[in-house]
């Protein structure tokens, strides 16, 4: 009832187990990690998984059903992958065709995601 390792569907050890509300564990087993690995290159699953269960001991009132904790993982696992990835350059498409993309390439827009208006171009050209 709820323990680790109970429940092995496909024959995989669990490597994590989700709290739900109700005080049963939803068992992640590293077949489904593993999967999940795959699905989502940027994010460091075993490492997510252990957040999940910390934050949802945490937050007893928001644990989730059965049927909602695979969508929460997933959700979770998509928001980890997307913060791994690097800022995003509007002078991308440019600098790539022009040789190759650097820092300098972006100038202050690596510090700046949200500029207001085209970037200034850089000093020296006119």
């Amino acid at each position: 009832s709820g323990r680790l390792g109970e429940l092995e569907p496909l024959g995989g050890r669990a490597i994590c187990a989700l709290p739900l509300g109700g005080g049963v564990d939803y068992p992640i087993f590293d077949w489904k990690a593993a999967e999940w690995a795959r699905q989502f290159p940027g994010a460091d699953v075993p490492a997510q998984l252990a957040k999940m269960r910390a934050w949802l001991l945490a937050h007893p009132e928001r644990r989730k059903r059965k049927q909602e904790i695979i969508p929460f993982v997933l959700r979770w696992l998509e928001k980890a992958q997307k913060a791994q990835r690097p800022p995003v350059c509007p002078a991308a498409p440019a600098a790539s065709m022009a040789g190759g993309l650097t820092r300098s390439a972006c100038g202050s827009l690596w510090s700046s995601p949200r500029s207001s208006g085209p970037p200034a171009p850089p000093s020296g050209l006119s």
